[in-house]
């Protein structure tokens, strides 16, 4: 049985429609494997239309219930085995408490990072963001950066043909779906005095409420001098051949950026609301666009000038750092935590006891096992007879033993031991297991496991030994940040922590 996830997300003409196009991305990225629903207040036909593509159902709620009541009204209709996304800054760390609370797992897509997360990941595909920027819990994996672009499938496929250009003739122009601000036509007056264009093509939305004036600005240009082209409500696929057909374009550090970098294409970029301020500051420093600062404050001028220093050589250089930005892969890293999501509704947790003397025994004397241990040394019975009583006796320690809900096989084990002001973390995958991805899975739930056993959030530590590469992805993945190194028994390890 396929596994539901739910969008939950809002956009219109004052909001926009970012939050919207970057979960209908990652919802095509899933439609094969998952059965994808939306939420939304009040979405026009239109809107419905373009989500039903890449869901099963859109269910309209209402605009006037707010959100501080939605948690009576879906949520309480979720049976608990679903994995639900949120985008957007309205849902508070309460709202998000009651998901959890229903069993569901969590991912919220954030780019302001202005509350606490009790997600199981939290998504932001934006350049240069540190994981300290986010108040998690322990077991929250936090995904930033590039590597996990929320992009359509047209724009992960357009990376692969994405080529230098051979001349700077055609402009394209978008703003996104709403362009409240009307920006869409003052890079239009930018292109035109330019005159360098033959071809200029702006793209709005179906939000977009400023059409009429659009079109008549259109009219008023001596169309001799170029060619001016007005789409509307584009798919995917169109937007994507559109922006091949150009070779520089005028565009927010939003979605639509990173949608023509994978395409390939000479830039003019800036903000004009404050969730994309960040982007641009970090993007401006390498090199990627020529800079517009704030399009709400800029004259159409000042963007020509831009616009002529863009000569072939600029924007072919500009694609070359595309190229290194967007690698067309983020929709494998991003189906692959939906996955390990999908798995964990399949395992289950409990404390060791002592009838699991002899497993741990076995597990502990693994080759592998020790190979990767401080002390790899192999373990006498008494030995081990011995350690684990005391471990039994210790307050101190919690240890945690991961098997599968169907069969009961055993999994693996997670372990902490109280270490002056952290948890010293250790964890080993069962032989029969190994090769599956349960390493990163049982880890993270075995922080959630502690976390609620001891009644508030641990700081822990994990020593990983150089070169044990599978160890240091587990523990990045899960948002632990790489310290010092340190020398035991003249054997390197690296220490990686996580508050």
């Amino acid at each position: 049985m396929r596994r539901k996830v739910f969008f939950r997300a809002d956009g219109g003409g004052t909001t926009g429609l970012g939050h919207i196009v970057r979960c209908s991305a990652l919802a095509d990225m899933l439609k094969d494997d998952f059965d994808c629903h939306f939420l939304i207040q009040e979405p026009s036909p239109d809107l419905k239309q373009f989500l039903l593509k890449v869901s099963k159902t859109v269910t309209e709620l209402p605009a006037d219930m707010g959100y501080d009541s939605e948690p009576g009204t879906w949520i309480q209709a979720l049976s608990g085995d679903e994995i639900v996304v949120l985008d957007g800054y309205d849902f508070t760390t309460a709202y998000q408490q009651q998901i959890k609370q229903k069993g569901c797992k969590l991912i919220c897509i954030d780019d302001i990072y202005n509350t606490r997360f009790v997600a199981d990941a939290v998504i932001n595909h934006a350049p240069g963001i540190p994981v300290s920027a986010y108040k998690v819990e322990p077991y929250t994996a936090v995904l930033l950066g590039t590597d996990f672009l929320l992009l359509r499938k047209p724009f992960l496929d357009a990376v692969k043909s994405r080529r230098e250009r051979s001349t700077v003739e055609n402009l394209f122009v978008c703003f996104g779906g709403s362009d409240f601000n009307n920006l869409t036509s003052k890079a239009l007056d930018a292109a035109m005095l330019t005159d360098r264009f033959s071809t200029v093509h702006l793209v709005v939305g179906s939000a977009f409420s400023h059409t009429a004036a659009l079109k008549d600005k259109i009219a008023a240009y001596d169309k001799r001098r170029c060619d001016i082209r007005l789409h509307c409500n584009l798919s995917a696929e169109n937007l994507a051949a559109v922006i091949a057909e150009c070779d520089v374009a005028i565009c927010p550090t939003s979605s639509i950026l990173f949608e023509a970098c994978a395409v390939g294409i000479g830039l003019v970029s800036g903000f004009y609301v404050d969730n994309q301020k960040n982007i641009f500051e970090y993007l401006n420093e390498t090199g990627l666009f020529a800079g517009a600062g704030d399009f709400n404050r800029i004259a159409a001028g000042d963007i020509a000038e831009k616009l002529a220093r863009l000569d072939l050589d600029h924007v072919n250089h500009q694609i070359d750092l595309q190229k290194k930005l967007v690698d067309g892969q983020s929709f494998k890293r991003l189906k692959k935590l939906f996955h390990k999501l999908d798995k964990e509704f399949t395992i289950k947790g409990r404390k060791v006891t002592s009838d699991d003397i002899a497993l741990l025994y076995e597990w502990a004397n693994d080759p592998e096992t020790r190979a990767n241990a401080i002390n790899s040394s192999s373990i006498s019975w008494e030995e081990h007879v011995q350690w684990f009583n005391k471990k039994m006796g210790d307050d101190s320690s919690h240890a945690f033993i991961f098997e599968q809900i169907d069969n009961e096989k055993e999994i693996g084990l997670v372990r902490f031991d109280h270490r002056e002001d952290k948890y010293l973390i250790s964890y080993q995958v069962g032989k029969e297991s190994r090769g599956n991805g349960w390493g990163e899975i049982i880890l993270k739930q075995g922080i959630a496991a502690l976390t609620a056993s001891i009644g508030y959030r641990p700081s822990l530590r994990a020593l990983v030994k150089e070169g044990n590469i599978p160890s240091v992805q587990i523990f990045l993945n899960l948002g632990f940040i790489s310290k010092d190194p340190v020398e035991i028994n003249s054997i390197i390890y690296k220490v990686y922590e996580k508050e």
